[in-house]
């Protein structure tokens, strides 16, 4: 019988470990949401989140949604490489704060919003 070397069972091993984190992780980040209807009315009704990679306000937002904040039409406004710098489009769209929501008639919410305040701000049910 061979022998592994312990250098390459641990190789084996971390290999397999990383491979389901992995696995878990698409699993994990496509896995049906029940908010997705919701966050998906809110792109067919024109509404889009604007933000910033480094924005604290941001990341609650988009936990809010878990999962579903992929169907959330998005637009980042931090340049990269240059975090302080706002992109064309956000300054385009009177960005001021983050995160800020705009409707498709060009209402503007500024600021954390809890689900229900989206809901009556885009016309779409919870």
């Amino acid at each position: 019988m061979r022998h592994i070397s312990a250098s390459k069972y641990l190789f084996i091993a971390g290999a397999f470990i990383f491979g389901g984190f992995l696995i878990s992780a698409i699993i994990t980040k496509s896995a049906p949401s029940s908010y997705d209807h919701f966050a998906q009315c809110l792109t067919e009704k024109g509404v889009k989140m604007y933000g910033a990679y480094w924005c604290p306000h941001c990341q609650n937002q988009k936990e809010v949604f878990g999962n579903a904040f992929r169907y959330v039409t998005y637009e980042e406004c931090a340049t990269p490489g240059q975090p302080d710098v706002m992109t064309q489009a956000c300054k385009d769209a009177e960005v001021e704060g983050y995160p800020t929501w705009k409707n498709a008639a060009g209402e503007i919410r500024t600021g954390e919003q809890s689900l229900e305040e989206l809901a009556t701000f885009s016309g779409c049910a919870l």
